[in-house]
């Protein structure tokens, strides 16, 4: 198919959809609340449905609601291997991994596409350094394996220089768990601003986390609030309009982001205001 494509100028406005990286944080959280509690404006992906589904395996059912994913606990089966279908989604593989190993019962973990091939060796090392039993199937594929826990406090080395998700699905978990842990990153941590984002959606949970020079502490057992919570809408949605804006000459007005929220694509603003783009922000109620 051949396209043409014209120049022009770009003006509008626009409200950004919601945020993915949030919408999967805020589900995490609202199920290790343990009671009934609302996502509300998640973002619908198949990412995030694939984090939803596999919260049914860890004790939790979702409801689907246009603008509100309702998490409610919900008896387990006892008299079988739970499985976890992460589909292709490397989030959801990272984070119900850490919550899976709070688990007392065997809990199975799959994937579709190139998932089995992602690389988990270092969650897995730090799982087990905690005491959890990790058994993949096929000992060069992270995916099939079985989590068997649970995990207990402690000391642990985390590589924070290829991907933080791992960092990050530690912090959502350890909080559950009795005693203080320890996080010593090795390696520069990349991604810091998802991080930040994952502290950010435990405190508005009532969770601490308490940063260290070179890692975090986390005590626990941390009782999470069955708060609502709203979903930051995405600035990495925006960016393009931004830029497009930027280098025709246009103006293009977004709506609805909450600069409180941590998110890397934020930053573009300060890099196109250095630039020379003229810029204003507009503090009014996110929407």
């Amino acid at each position: 198919m051949i396209r043409t494509v014209n120049p022009g100028v770009a003006r509008g406005r626009l409200s950004p959809p919601p945020s993915k990286s949030y919408t999967h944080r805020a589900l995490v959280a609202a199920h290790l609340s343990g009671r009934s509690a609302s996502v509300l404006r998640p973002l619908d992906s198949n990412d995030t449905r694939a984090t939803a589904r596999g919260l049914a395996a860890l004790g939790s059912r979702v409801r689907f609601a246009a603008d509100r994913w309702q998490i409610r606990p919900a008896p387990m089966a006892t008299d079988r291997l739970r499985t976890i279908d992460c589909g292709e989604s490397g989030t959801t593989l990272r984070f119900l991994t850490a919550l899976a190993a709070l688990s007392d019962r065997p809990i199975r973990i799959t994937g579709r596409g190139r998932l089995p091939a992602r690389p988990m060796s270092d969650l897995y090392d730090a799982l087990r350094t905690l005491g959890a039993r990790i058994s993949p199937e096929h000992g060069d594929r992270a995916l099939p394996c079985t989590i068997h826990g649970p995990i207990s406090a402690g000391r642990i080395d985390v590589r924070s220089d290829e991907t933080s998700q791992y960092l990050s699905a530690l912090l959502m978990a350890l909080p559950r768990v009795e005693g203080r842990s320890e996080i010593r990153l090795q390696g520069s941590l990349v991604s810091r601003t998802y991080v930040q984002a994952t502290c950010a959606v435990l405190h508005a949970y009532g969770v601490r986390i308490v940063g260290r020079p070179r890692g975090y502490r986390v005590d626990g057992p941390q009782t999470f609030r069955a708060t609502p919570f709203t979903v930051p809408r995405d600035a990495s949605s925006a960016a393009y309009f931004w830029a497009a804006a930027a280098l025709t000459g246009g103006g293009v007005t977004v709506t609805g982001l909450d600069r409180r929220w941590p998110q890397a694509d934020l930053a573009l603003l300060d890099i196109l205001r250095r630039m020379g783009a003229p810029f204003a922000a507009v503090d009014s109620p996110p929407k």
